[in-house]
């Protein structure tokens, strides 16, 4: 991957793009880039931008690749916001953040810029939602209807064994705060099954924190031992056999409750944010709706980089099927 992404950047380069600079231009990524998410596909719809280089907070399944540089550094007071207001003039509708100022600040500053209206950002760790974010959820609008939250297990032993500096009961509680101020929040999340040490009971756990939790979708994987990582010295391996069905269990109950959640939507009215023409199909379009659910819909392609309200037709399990019911408008006040 660190290849790849290295392959992308000095491409991206190439046609002018650099990390301060979206360009507001659309671009074709090479094939080998697909997937690659430095930069977005649509450059004008929306674009990713970061305000730190390096890493800090290793968990004992990372490695260090050499791409990060080092630890952690965090931008210049200021040069994020400025990249947003450069990035929106040259025609970006939507904006990607990730990073830490005060991270509540910088949220309140990139709410500020005119013209910017939907603001999506990850976070790797439950620790960095503090009170002052959680509050940005209950008073700035033009922050998305989703957040995507690593967990990665249910079992506080696991956790610890993983140095994720949080247990259940805190991360649970990050999610009440958070779902209280902002009702219509979709979390994501992503979850690691087999890790050296978990038992049947540990893995129940993160059944039951599934269950509770209700996720629209996850990321989810087996853990699989990597050269140069912490985790390599920890004993107690699960057999390779067990931490597979361990992972089809998860993925399937997982699968399921993303289907009820996504078919809840069925008859409601959203605010799309379309992206452009579907791979697939002819005279349909996608895009995105405030908690990231894919909608695709019939229209035409000079939709994209517009706002148009779908009504959803049908919830599968990773998308959206809805049908325009209106006309489309520029971004105004609202989540959408």
């Amino acid at each position: 991957m660190v290849e790849i992404a290295e392959a992308c950047e000095a491409w991206l380069a190439r046609q002018g793009f650099g990390p301060d600079d979206g360009g507001g231009r659309e671009v074709a990524m090479p094939p080998r880039c697909a997937g690659y998410e430095g930069y977005t596909l649509h450059a004008r719809v929306s674009f990713r931008a970061s305000d730190r280089r390096g890493l800090e907070g290793l968990c004992r399944y990372v490695l260090r690749p050499p791409l990060a540089k080092g630890r952690l550094e965090r931008a210049s007071d200021g040069s994020v916001v400025v990249g947003m207001k450069r990035i929106w003039s040259a025609g970006s509708y939507g904006l990607k953040v990730k990073g830490e100022k005060t991270f509540a600040e910088l949220l309140h500053d990139v709410h500020a810029v005119a013209g910017v209206e939907r603001i999506r950002y990850t976070t790797s760790h439950s620790k960095d939602v503090r009170l002052d974010v959680v509050e940005a959820y209950r008073t700035l609008p033009k922050l998305a209807d989703h957040l995507h939250l690593p967990v990665q297990s249910g079992s506080d032993a696991v956790l610890r064994r993983m140095k994720r500096f949080y247990d259940r009961e805190h991360y649970a509680s990050v999610t009440s705060a958070l779902r209280d101020a902002r009702r219509s929040l979709v979390l994501t999340t992503d979850f690691i099954v087999g890790f050296p040490g978990e038992t049947d009971a540990d893995f129940d756990d993160t059944m039951a924190l599934l269950e509770a939790e209700r996720f629209h979708g996850s990321f989810s994987f087996k853990y699989s031992p990597r050269p140069g990582t912490p985790a390599l010295r920890l004993k107690d391996a699960v057999p390779d056999a067990t931490a597979q069905r361990r992972l089809e269990i998860l993925q399937a109950r997982q699968n399921a409750i993303a289907l009820e959640e996504n078919q809840a939507l069925e008859g409601t009215t959203h605010r799309v944010l379309v992206e452009g023409p579907s791979a697939h199909d002819a005279g349909v379009v996608c895009g995105r709706t405030s908690g990231f659910k894919m909608v695709n819909f019939a229209g035409p392609s000079t939709l994209a980089g517009t706002v148009v309200p779908v009504t959803i037709l049908r919830g599968f399990t990773n998308s959206l099927r809805g049908e325009l019911s209106g006309s489309p408008s520029p971004f105004s006040s609202g989540t959408g």
